[in-house]
């Protein structure tokens, strides 16, 4: 049973929502905005509450309106292993609905988040009904894919401070949506969730953090990380800014 309470329809529709032309799922046009958001539901989670448990039959997707959801992994004995952390326009859940699955991983909102819900059934017809939104959708599974395998590639090649470098960008949404000034807060992602997201331990977390801290990359507290220079924090990736 889902720990959610329902959202008032006090909240616009998907005509005026703010993050419509950046959700893969979310429709363009008005008319099919006054559509779309007929056949979903809004929900209000609260910090902590859960979106999904890993092991349920896959029934919904999932669009993040406003807030942060993370998701995770469950080991036996207890310990917890943080997949992605996710913001407003993105979605999750799509893969075992389209494969057929139960999620194979947990979600929950890290922050009071509202969330738009998506029967399987209504995803499934969207894709049947319109192929160019079905190559999104099959654009968006390669890249996550790609992502899995770099994420692989990286704990076997790059050194750690690269690791926590890039692992901040994909935080702050990466590329040219991210700029000086956005946080990171520790309600969000914890350093023990960074280290388990790069391989390493939460005190060379802390380490690097007050590193990039000293070379005016970061201004980092106890209870955030805020990006003084995102050039700076790019070349620590050991990439270059896209949005330059």
């Amino acid at each position: 049973m889902h720990n959610h309470v329902m959202v008032p329809r006090t909240i616009p529709s998907c005509r005026s929502c703010d993050v419509r032309h950046r959700g893969l799922l979310c429709p363009r046009c008005t008319e099919a905005a006054e559509r779309f958001s007929r056949d979903l539901v809004v929900h209000a989670f609260r910090r902590g509450e859960t979106l999904f448990h890993s092991g349920e039959p896959a029934h919904s997707v999932y669009v993040i309106r406003s807030g942060r959801v993370r998701v995770f992994t469950r080991w036996h004995d207890g310990d917890e292993q943080v997949l992605r952390l996710l913001g407003p326009g993105e979605i999750l859940g799509y893969r075992p609905v389209l494969a057929g699955e139960n999620y194979n991983a947990s979600a929950e909102a890290v922050v009071d988040s509202a969330v738009c819900i998506l029967p399987a059934e209504k995803v499934r017809r969207m894709l049947r009904e319109d192929p160019d939104l079905a190559m999104r959708m099959l654009g968006r599974l390669a890249r996550d894919l790609r992502v899995s395998e770099d994420l692989m590639m990286e704990l076997i090649h790059r050194p750690v401070s690269q690791r926590v470098a890039r692992l901040l960008l994909a935080l702050l949404g990466g590329g040219a949506s991210a700029g000086p000034g956005m946080v990171i807060s520790a309600r969000e992602m914890t350093r023990r969730d960074m280290a388990r997201m790069v391989g390493t331990t939460p005190e060379t977390i802390s380490r690097v953090l007050r590193r990039l801290d000293q070379r005016s990359v970061l201004k980092v507290t106890r209870d955030c990380v805020r990006v003084r220079d995102l050039d700076l924090l790019h070349r620590a990736a050991g990439e270059h800014n896209p949005g330059t």
